[in-house]
């Protein structure tokens, strides 16, 4: 994700993410709704879902944290 956060900037990167996101959180009852859910399916999406929360709260940390040590400041969203 570095590599596209260098060419399409970081917000572009983190709007998609969160839509990616988005997309995944929704599909849970969206998919239950209309075929019912396997196990393997539901943990599927559980563990992308929770994957991108983590990412995103580790990119802002990340953020903060490199901004304090080099005395800048943050260059937040």
């Amino acid at each position: 994700s570095g590599t596209l956060v260098d060419i399409l900037g970081r917000r572009r990167v983190s709007v998609a993410s969160d839509l990616l996101s988005l997309v995944s959180v929704a599909a849970i009852p969206i998919l239950s709704g209309l075929v019912g859910l396997s196990f393997a399916l539901l943990a599927g999406l559980a563990v992308n879902s929770i994957a991108a929360a983590v990412a995103a709260i580790g990119g802002a940390i990340l953020a903060v944290v490199t901004a304090h040590l080099l005395g800048a400041e943050a260059d937040l969203i």
